[in-house]
């Protein structure tokens, strides 16, 4: 069970900043679809992907871990242990990636919400209001699942 935790260690942060950048994918991928310029992305796809990938495992293996304490049953960055100072453990990377999930997903939401409003109003036709109509679910879909991204973000 030790060497399951151990590997584990590593992994997590690979696997929250992989959450991560697929959040802002999601979004981006949202905002161009309704800018009407998706047909950018049919065949870069494969490389988006191949990137979020590289990105993943750059935390997984070349990042420090995320210790686990157990009295307080969490992971933190210092397992306070004897006097050896809290910043030798920090993961920057991780804090950065933190830091940029909150910019970069409240700006490209905020984008998402003008682009909305903005073509909602400008359609007249029974078409294109049916359009936004269907827009309206997708919105709300990529919205739920990135808040809580940025929420733990934040944390």
């Amino acid at each position: 069970v030790a060497q399951y935790v151990e590997c584990d260690r590593y992994i997590v942060a690979g696997m929250w900043c992989g959450a991560c950048i697929g959040c802002l994918l999601l979004v981006t991928f949202r905002l161009f679809e309704l800018l009407n310029m998706s047909k950018r992305f049919e065949n870069q796809t494969t490389i988006l992907i191949v990137l979020a990938t590289c990105y993943c495992l750059y935390f997984a293996f070349f990042t420090p871990p995320i210790l686990t304490n157990s009295k307080a049953k969490a992971m933190f960055y210092s397992p306070v242990i004897g006097d050896v100072p809290s910043e030798v453990y920090v993961n920057w990377p991780h804090t950065v990636n933190n830091l940029l999930i909150v910019l970069t997903s409240a700006t490209l939401y905020v984008l998402l919400c003008v682009v909305l409003v903005t073509k909602q109003g400008a359609m007249s036709s029974d078409a294109g209001r049916a359009r936004m109509t269907a827009n309206g679910p997708i919105f709300i879909q990529a919205s739920l699942i990135c808040i809580f991204n940025v929420a733990a973000s934040l944390e």
